[in-house]
């Protein structure tokens, strides 16, 4: 089938790594929004802070289509990359069309684009209508709605193959997976690469793993440090001291941080549907026996698990309760403006103390490694 990009699918590793990073220390509401160039935090909205705008990134919603030339152009020159690639291997091998390109996505559009838009623009009404958007939206809604993909011919292609010749089409063009020795402490050695076609071009287009690690371990590490200072700032510290206050007095007590009642949610969430009780699944690359598939394959990920209706719309008067204690928690202590003003301080000086690594850093992502 024709693969399908979606906006993310091809941002680079390293802007991944800097909003991981944010989101982690706790600054998701903060410092996953825009913001504009007064050169000040903005009163309303979602927030993006000086780094993301230094960055030139935006995550406002957008019509389906408007995506970057850019991106548009490194997913050609990667499927380029594949074409050459799968010849020298022996193999047919058509470019997949970008996303934006494909016109049953187009006609397509996300029930739900609509609620997360409001989640941006209008928090309080969120809140009140949605929660945190765990329990309380039916996504088998979207899926039921969304086109069947169109077989395409690298799909055609691979099934008039034999199957020993799939299988060797597949090692082509996504690699094979190596054994990994586990140490004794459960960890492995490092991540291994598969290889294969697609990996290739990716690395070709955007640099190699290795590559980064190499050149930017060190500005990832006082990435990490400015996100703990953000974190440990005593006005930022106090806010959340106060938000938990606030929210034990509604009868959620001891969160000791701002996801403490969205985590709650998930965790009754997960109780009702059983997913924190399952046994783990072990999967071997040489089985002793053919597999029964019938019993041991996987739901698909679009089947939902069924609730008690009563249970289901117990979770979700929780959810609604938590959620809309959680906004008013923070509204009363003023969370939102103490989060931007102490990011903006932080990032504002990380992007004085480190301009010239960024500004490399920010050339990497943009050109990418290999792109010419």
């Amino acid at each position: 089938m024709y693969t399908q990009y979606g906006p993310g699918m091809t941002v680079t590793r390293g802007w991944h790594r800097l909003l991981v990073c944010a989101c982690a220390a706790g600054l998701a509401l903060a410092g996953c929004g825009d913001g504009d160039d007064s050169g000040q935090p903005e009163d309303d909205g979602a927030y993006q802070g000086p780094l993301a705008e230094f960055f030139g990134w935006e995550n406002r919603w957008s019509e389906a289509g408007e995506v970057s030339e850019q991106e548009r152009q490194r997913h050609y020159k990667i499927q380029d990359y594949i074409v050459t690639c799968m010849a020298e291997a022996g193999f047919e091998y058509e470019p997949e069309p970008f996303w934006a390109d494909v016109q049953d996505l187009q006609e397509w559009s996300d029930p739900f684009m609509e609620v997360w838009k409001l989640r941006e623009e209008d928090p309080e009404a969120f809140a009140r209508e949605y929660g945190y958007g765990a329990t309380t939206i039916d996504y088998s809604e979207a899926e039921s709605g969304r086109p069947e993909p169109t077989p395409g011919p690298n799909e055609l292609y691979r099934e008039s193959l034999s199957p020993a010749a799939q299988e060797e089409y597949d090692k082509a063009l996504w690699g094979e997976w190596e054994d990994v020795e586990v140490t004794p402490d459960g960890a492995t050695p490092g991540p291994v690469y598969p290889g294969g076609c697609n990996n290739e071009a990716f690395e070709a287009i955007y640099g190699s793993p290795e590559d980064e690690q190499e050149r930017f371990q060190a500005l990832y590490e006082e990435w990490d440090a400015l996100y703990q200072r953000i974190e440990s700032d005593p006005r930022l510290a106090e806010a959340v001291r106060a938000w938990s206050d606030c929210m034990a007095s509604a009868g959620y007590p001891d969160l000791e941080d701002l996801y403490g009642g969205e985590n709650l949610v998930y965790e009754r969430q997960s109780e009702a549907y059983g997913w924190d009780a399952g046994e783990p699944v072990v999967v071997t690359a040489e089985p002793e026996a053919e597999p029964d598939l019938a019993h041991t394959a996987a739901p698909e990920p679009s089947e939902p698990l069924e609730l008690d209706p009563e249970v289901l719309a117990e979770l979700r008067e929780f959810e609604l309760a938590v959620a809309w204690a959680d906004y008013e928690c923070r509204e009363e202590h003023d969370v939102e403006r103490i989060q931007r003003e102490v990011q903006y301080e932080h990032e504002e000086q990380f992007i004085e103390d480190h301009r010239a690594e960024l500004e490399a850093y920010r050339d990497w992502i943009n050109e990418g490694e290999g792109a010419a």
